[in-house]
């Protein structure tokens, strides 16, 4: 093959003893050629062929300048001719920034049913049922993709409620359209673009230790109104009335010496409080943040626990917050804040063990929130007289218990 030519023949014998001619190069799109001839006549002529259409293609080349074919290079073509003076690589690259898959039009109403059916806890249902059920019957002819950051707003800012109120709101809302992002139902979510209300948090309100002995002591001592049923561990039926005295003690000593949430409360049972190892387990299925933990019993919590759990009292009763109130009533404690119980043993805990994240661990919170919040509430002398709260009765001291279900 000489130097400008872009194919050459070489001969070679086949294994069949005859002698055969192939016509090797490339051609200019870089595509290989070998091809066998019988004569070297017909190895020329060939060989002519492609150097005539290699000229007539490399000529074709150059002049358009591309790896384009013909579809690619007609679309290039129309769409610098839609775009006019806007250069075409900028307009590429912003498509490739922004482009997203359409979203499915579906209903703001059925939307949320069906995230409310993807929720397992009741409570966690009940609470998304409050604060977006209302958006969503206000949006009721709107689609997910509908909802803007201004609607979102002004439901935020309706009504006469609290700023804390008005952010748990928010709250709940995001973790609804954030669901809604991962169903495909709308792009992303509409309440990253509105801001949540700064809200100064007060210093957490706690009851002084005169106040939660003499909430305890009328607990010891206090009788239903009425004539309630009390489930043992092995069967559920009526017990005599003086058989009640105290029932509300298990309920209340987990608020104060275990800082136990009473959503978690209300769905703890007496196979979770283990009297023996001192610990009380808060499962995941319970846990506010669906984190499994394990809360030390005190040794001052473990007897007002022992005689409630050989008497079977429950730890949730019914009516409990209708019989909470006249006990209240009795202990002449008239102002109660919310999570008062929980923000005291977090306070005296704290004071006791000085060690946030013990503390923490505990109370299932984080350090940081400990740290902020609670140091510096309850003097020492004021911890040792909290865990020094005691049942009175004689017959309540622990040396050994028998469980309601033991023989």
């Amino acid at each position: 093959m000489k130097r400008n030519e872009r194919y050459g023949i070489v001969d070679f014998i086949n294994p069949s003893g005859i002698i055969a001619y192939r016509v090797t190069g490339r051609k200019p799109d870089g595509t290989r050629v070998r091809q066998n001839f019988k004569s070297l006549a017909e190895a020329i002529q060939k060989k002519a062929e492609l150097e005539t259409d290699a000229i007539t293609e490399a000529d074709a080349i150059k002049l358009r300048s591309t790896r384009l074919n013909e579809t690619q290079l007609r679309d290039a073509e129309a769409a610098v001719a839609r775009l006019g003076d806007t250069p075409l690589l900028p307009a590429v690259d912003f498509y490739l920034r922004n482009f997203q898959e359409p979203v499915k039009t579906v209903a703001l109403p059925i939307a949320f049913q069906e995230f409310l059916a993807a929720k397992v806890r009741s409570r966690t249902v009940d609470t998304f049922k409050s604060r977006v059920g209302a958006f969503a019957g206000q949006h009721g002819d709107k689609a997910v993709s509908d909802v803007l950051p201004e609607h979102l707003d002004r439901y935020l800012h309706q009504g006469k409620i609290s700023n804390a109120t008005r952010n748990n709101n928010r709250r709940a809302l995001s973790s609804f359209f954030g669901w809604c992002v991962k169903q495909g139902y709308c792009r992303e979510n509409p309440v990253a673009k509105v801001d949540a209300i700064k809200v100064e948090r007060p210093e957490p309100e706690i009851l002084t230790v005169a106040e939660i002995e003499r909430l305890m002591r009328a607990a010891e001592t206090f009788l239903p109104r009425r004539r309630i049923t009390i489930k043992n561990q092995r069967v559920s039926q009526p017990v005599a009335r003086t058989d009640l005295v105290g029932f509300m003690v298990p309920h209340l000593a987990l608020l104060f010496f275990s800082g136990i949430r009473p959503t978690e409360l209300q769905q703890l049972t007496w196979d979770d409080i283990d009297l023996e190892e001192k610990l009380i387990t808060i499962s995941a299925r319970i846990a506010k943040m669906r984190q499994r933990r394990h809360v030390e019993i005190s040794d001052n919590l473990l007897e007002w626990l022992a005689p409630a759990r050989v008497k079977g009292f429950e730890i949730f009763p019914p009516n409990w917050r209708k019989y909470f109130t006249n006990l209240r009533k009795e202990a002449k404690i008239n102002h109660w804040p919310g999570d008062v119980a929980r923000h005291s043993y977090v306070s005296y805990h704290l004071a006791t063990h000085k060690n946030e994240g013990y503390t923490a661990e505990q109370a299932g919170n984080s350090a940081d929130i400990i740290q902020r919040h609670y140091r510096n509430l309850v003097k020492p002398k004021d911890a040792q007289a909290f865990w020094n709260i005691r049942p009175t009765k004689a017959d309540s001291k622990v040396v050994g218990f028998r469980t309601a279900d033991s023989g």
